[in-house]
């Protein structure tokens, strides 16, 4: 399993040849949907865990920032604009961009926030995740209740279109993952992605390793969904739940957060990779301080797709810290920009992308000045 090549215009494919095709054939041409599934996790208030905020504390505000940017161009509820300490603009300029190019619908839905957006949001009726290392991170009855919410979503939202899209902003979320994948026995060390610059693999591995020791939880030891309960966010329980309900393929869109929902399929005997395929930006895939292409095929065969927003061309810093790995993803970023390359048949390339967050981000500083 290797790089492919590219499929689309700034669009490139890895994994296995036949997953990779049957999703192209399900996929181009089709209409979707954009579902933004938002929560949170104490886990993202650990010091040097998430850039995705200027402090851990504004981190608590990223989902609804970055939905509240993306519905109404500008913050309500929110304190601060969602950016990386960097000074680099949240990836949810790329997700808007995307759907202005190819006009897909863009559907917020709280899995479990701790700052709620004002723009409409789907209530999936869950809780902000509690730091796993003092005890399990959802309650039974929140888990299950997300599953349900999500399957509902899923069945009803693809009765039209011919694949969903469906990205998250949870920050903390690559350690959550991580945990996960740890629990259930997967080599995780040096793996995981990052909204920061550096990852820093060595305080994710301890809080890691903190939460397994406080738990009790030896790797292998639990299943699936016993696995995301205990060192989950609310955000995998709702995704699962959505591509359980769908009646047509998922296009996952982020990067390594995204492993464990993967996991649980397979582990289910439910994973078709060609049915439900993974879509991230170049800066995931390319990114030195983490694997995703190991993490996946330890889960079994797989269809990855990276996007290039085209970003070294940009007239603004801010841009260009993407290139620089000081942001990689978020809020379905590459994959928003994959669906708009599906859609449209390859008309979205990366010369339109990087002109339309350019105007996405003008309009936005001017609405928060």
């Amino acid at each position: 399993m290797t790089g492919l090549g590219e499929v689309l215009p700034g669009i490139r494919a890895y994994g296995s040849r036949r997953a990779v095709r049957d999703a192209l054939r399900a996929c181009l041409g089709e209409r979707t949907v954009l579902i933004c599934v938002i929560g949170n996790t104490e886990i993202s208030l650990i010091p040097g865990i998430s850039a995705a905020g200027r402090t851990p504390e504004l981190t608590l505000h990223t989902p609804a920032g970055d939905v509240e940017l993306i519905c109404l161009d500008r913050i309500v509820n929110a304190e601060d604009v969602p950016q990386n300490p960097s000074g680099a603009p949240s990836p949810a300029v790329i997700t808007r961009a995307a759907m202005e190019l190819a006009s897909i619908p863009f559907l917020p839905a709280d899995a479990g926030v701790a700052v709620e957006p004002a723009c409409p949001c789907i209530d999936l009726g869950g809780e902000v995740a509690r730091d796993f290392r003092k005890g399990p991170a959802l309650s039974e009855n929140t888990y299950e209740d997300l599953i349900e919410a999500g399957r509902l979503l899923g069945r009803e939202l693809s009765r039209d279109v011919g694949f969903l899209t469906v990205g998250e902003s949870v920050p903390g979320g690559t350690t959550t993952a991580m945990a996960v994948m740890a629990a259930l026995g997967y080599e995780v060390s040096g793996r995981f992605a990052s909204s920061s610059h550096e990852t820093p693999h060595e305080i994710k591995e301890r809080v890691v390793r903190e939460g397994l020791e406080a738990q009790g939880v030896e790797p292998g030891d639990v299943d699936p969904h016993e696995a995301i309960r205990r060192f989950g966010d609310p955000m995998m329980p709702a995704v699962i739940g959505i591509i359980k309900g769908s009646k047509v393929p998922v296009l996952l869109a982020g990067g390594t957060q995204m492993a464990p929902i993967l996991a649980c399929l397979s582990e289910e005997g439910e994973y078709d990779p060609g049915r439900v395929f993974v879509g991230t930006t170049k800066y995931v895939v390319e990114d030195e301080d983490s694997d995703i292409q190991d993490l996946l095929s330890q889960v079994g065969e797989f269809a990855l797709f990276s996007a290039d927003p085209g970003f070294s061309e940009s007239k603004y810093r801010g841009f260009t810290l993407y290139e620089k790995g000081y942001v990689k993803e978020g809020v379905g970023a590459g994959g928003a920009q994959l669906a708009a390359a599906l859609k449209t048949r390859g008309e979205v390339t990366p010369e339109d992308m990087v002109r339309k967050c350019e105007e996405v981000y003008e309009r936005w500083r001017e609405a928060c000045e």
